[in-house]
């Protein structure tokens, strides 16, 4: 974030003063995953990790299962972990989520896997606790981070 203070010289031109921060405190944004935000990941002054070892892009889904589901790693459900297919991004993986569209599906763990992701159709299938949150984000471009 910038902010500016102008100031006058003694001949009445305006000079500004620039205050730069470090970035996007993750916990102000708006996001779909229910996991807190660990205190280490770092946003830069457009919402994207500063550090991470990898960034895939490509086509989400959304999916929900009763609360008590169990998902392939043994992990009951939770908004927050996602469905990948292991073989590209390991199952335990931190990683954070933004859609091309700008909606941001936040700090999410690689936990599940399933048939869309592992025929190739889509890279990463999110889990959304409520179905009309499932159709609402529908299918979407995203850019998935994988930090460090």
């Amino acid at each position: 974030a910038v902010t500016e203070e102008a100031e006058t010289d003694e001949d009445g031109i305006a000079a500004f003063d620039e205050e730069i921060t470090d970035g996007v405190d993750p916990e102000s944004i708006e996001r779909v995953s229910k996991f807190d935000v660990p205190d280490w990941l770092k946003l830069d002054e457009n919402g994207v990790p500063v550090e991470y070892s990898d960034a895939i892009s490509g086509k989400s889904c959304a999916y929900t299962a009763e609360p008590d589901a169990l998902m392939s790693t043994g992990k009951t459900v939770f908004q927050g972990y996602v469905a990948v297919d292991p073989d590209i991004i390991p199952y335990g993986s931190e990683l954070y989520i933004i859609a091309e569209d700008g909606e941001v599906y936040g700090y999410a763990i690689a936990a599940d896997t399933g048939y869309s992701v592992r025929a190739g159709h889509i890279i990463v299938d999110l889990f959304m606790d409520e179905y009309d949150d499932c159709i609402q984000w529908g299918a979407k471009n995203v850019t998935i981070y994988i930090l460090k």
